[in-house]
């Protein structure tokens, strides 16, 4: 959304970045694996309200042949956007009702602002929103996947966006995005286990944000070659979307070029360290 702008004020925090809810849990009935193996594919897309048509980027996702999807700004039943439609419970059946998670299933108030989702093949064990304080915007969705020695944390992601070019408005958006960063980083390094964090992030990689990101998670883009710029999609020049890990070592990482979104998708494979 807010292409131009969004634009614009990406172009500028890489200037800038020069200078110093109650948990819930979600487990739909659908296909499931016994274990979750040691590689897997992992999507993330901010799929823009799926404004170009739902059904041309339920059938993407279902032609990247995935075990997991994090999904950015996706409606949900009572939304203003894309139609006030359940996105992802659409999106998973048209995956062979798929386990998922979502602000509609976890049930967070409308104006907390909740637009991700987690669709996974295994059964989404527990989920949570991440929100800086109580009632504040969701800017993540954990999910727990699997069990014991076999659990997958994924945590969608979508942190507050710099969207117009008042530099008092660029100063707030960073603060707030690096709270926000900084919370889901205390959140990560309390989990056992490996763990996916992927989304539209909304910092370019000069940014503190990413720095601190990095600092803490393996960047899965890191030691695979290509350009890894995903927006805007009809012709990208900022890198705002990202695929983070831990135990985990990348396999394959590709943006794919369509401009079914506002954002090109990222598809990632990766292997389970030993």
């Amino acid at each position: 959304m807010y292409n131009a702008r969004k634009l614009l004020t990406g172009l500028l925090l890489i200037g800038f970045a020069c200078r110093p809810p109650a948990p819930a849990s979600d487990s739909v009935s659908g296909s499931s694996k016994p274990r979750i193996p040691d590689r897997l594919k992992l999507v993330s897309w901010n799929i823009e309200y799926a404004t170009a048509g739902l059904d041309p980027i339920a059938d993407f996702l279902r032609s990247q042949a995935a075990d997991v999807i994090c999904l950015q700004e996706i409606s949900r039943p009572g939304s203003t956007r894309g139609g006030g439609e359940d996105q992802a419970r659409r999106i998973a059946d048209r995956l062979g009702r798929w386990n998922h998670a979502s602000g509609a299933t976890l049930h967070i108030p409308q104006q907390q602002d909740c637009d991700l989702a987690i669709l996974s093949k295994w059964p989404v064990r527990s989920a949570t929103a991440l929100a800086v304080t109580p009632g504040d915007r969701v800017y993540a969705i954990h999910a727990s996947l699997g069990d014991g020695p076999d659990t997958v944390h994924v945590v969608s992601v979508h942190t507050h966006a710099t969207f117009r070019l008042s530099p008092a408005h660029v100063v707030e958006s960073v603060r707030k995005r690096r709270q926000q960063v900084d919370q889901l980083l205390e959140r990560v390094g309390g989990l056992a286990g490996r763990v996916l964090v992927a989304g539209d992030f909304n910092a370019p990689s000069v940014t503190p944000e990413y720095a601190a990101l990095a600092a803490r998670l393996t960047d899965l883009s890191s030691s695979v070659d290509g350009d890894q710029r995903t927006f805007p999609a009809s012709r990208p020049i900022l890198r705002l979307d990202y695929a983070f890990g831990r135990g985990w070592r990348p396999v394959t990482y590709q943006v794919v070029d369509t401009e079914l979104s506002d954002h090109r998708p990222l598809v990632v494979e990766v292997m389970r360290q030993p």
